[in-house]
């Protein structure tokens, strides 16, 4: 039942459904692969179920897992194979899935996460010999680069090397590929914003605001969302404004290139915040010549500051409007699904993003609360339940 569960309900709309159920079924029923997906299997029915005799069952599967794994790393033979970066994938779903409240780090999923660099340059060329091969290669890089925003890091320097050296073997127009320089330079950002925000890095992030906006309008057909009519429109929907995706991978592909903008918004927005709370013309330093630059002129904060709040509220609308798409009708009324936990990083993104209006941060509330409650996602809850004066209870 749990493995059942895992192949055709949990991973769908995510990148293991693409690959993951072929490759178990061609593994043998004791290798690294085959433990680590049964440690997730039950780990996401204990999860559905709240049932802790499915976790201790995960656990266990996990520490064996985790075993065999190790033990395939420490095999040049071994190592190369794609069985065995696969269940270093597997291995970082689990520890998301573990990670999940109690106000733990998501250090194991990360160092299961960045450790599979160094598998990628191990497996050179060969790793492109096969359809599948490239999968794993993709599906480990998107994770790497979405750590690195996430923690507000920047990508190791020699992921980015081994980006532009495989760049002849990838998909010349795959959007997971095309958008891995967009991504690389928003952590870039985030890192260096972090430690002194600059003039300098505020033109740099406003030219990334606009090469993202620009990486969108690229996209083709199989990338466009409608909006939904009225009449198709839940009546709780934030503005009565609900979007229809072609599938739910476009759906979060849609969400990751506004997390980004928002990101990048917000950092802006507040930068002109503080320039003109402390009536100041410069935030760390301002060299010989900068006087004349526009950013120094009379205007042009309180513009870039008007501009931020503008794109911060409609990249809120555009996330909320998504939502809908991730639910469905059943006896007890509508509930989400389980591709709805894809909107978990954006909605408390949203909710934290001081420069987000009231309103939307409540829905966004609320919508993590009933995402948590329905799937049984701790995290969720958490959130919702830690976001201060938006209480679900005074939904």
């Amino acid at each position: 039942m749990a493995l059942s569960y895992f192949m055709n309900a949990y991973i769908i709309s995510s990148p293991f459904e693409m690959y993951l159920p072929t490759m178990y079924s061609k593994s043998p029923t004791d290798n690294c692969l085959s433990s680590a997906i049964c440690a997730a299997a039950f780990a996401t029915l204990a999860l559905r179920h709240k049932d802790p005799m499915h976790m201790k069952t995960a656990r266990a599967r996990y520490a064996c897992a985790l075993t065999q794994t190790n033990a395939s790393l420490a095999s040049p033979k071994h190592a190369v194979l794609d069985t065995t970066l696969a269940a270093v994938l597997v291995l970082g779903l689990f520890e998301a899935i573990s990670f999940q409240g109690g106000g733990k780090s998501p250090d194991s999923w990360t160092a299961h996460t960045l450790g599979a660099v160094q598998l990628l340059r191990l497996r050179g060329s060969e790793q492109f010999r096969s359809r599948l091969a490239s999968q794993l290669f993709m599906q480990t890089m998107i994770n790497i680069r979405t750590s690195c925003i996430q923690r507000g890091v920047a990508v190791p320097q020699e992921f980015v090397a081994l980006h532009i050296e495989t760049a002849p073997f990838l998909p010349v127009n795959d959007p997971s590929i095309l958008i891995g320089p967009i991504m690389d330079r928003a952590a870039s950002i985030r890192e260096r914003m972090r430690k002194c925000p600059s003039i300098d890095l505020i033109y740099e992030t406003l030219i990334l605001d606009k090469d993202a906006i620009e990486f969108i309008e690229r996209m083709g057909p199989p990338f466009r969302f409608k909006v939904r009519p009225e009449d198709d429109t839940p009546t709780w929907a934030y503005l009565s404004l609900a979007h229809s995706y072609p599938n739910y991978r476009v759906a979060k592909f849609w969400n990751a290139i506004r997390m980004i903008r928002l990101l990048l918004n917000e950092m802006t927005g507040n930068w002109a915040d503080r320039l003109i709370q402390e009536r100041r013309e410069d935030v760390c330093s301002k060299s010989d010549g900068q006087a004349d630059l526009p950013a120094y002129r009379p205007g042009f904060v309180e513009n870039l500051r008007r501009v931020c709040y503008k794109n911060v509220a409609k990249l809120a609308i555009d996330v909320l409007a998504s939502v809908p798409d991730f639910t469905e009708d059943s006896s007890l009324g509508t509930k989400f699904n389980l591709a709805a936990r894809t909107l978990v990083w954006p909605l408390i993104v949203l909710y934290k993003c001081n420069l987000c209006e009231p309103l939307a941060k409540k829905y966004a509330v609320r919508y993590l609360y009933e995402i948590g409650q329905d799937l049984n996602i701790a995290e969720a809850i958490d959130a919702a339940r830690t976001a201060g004066e938006w209480r679900v209870e005074d939904w």
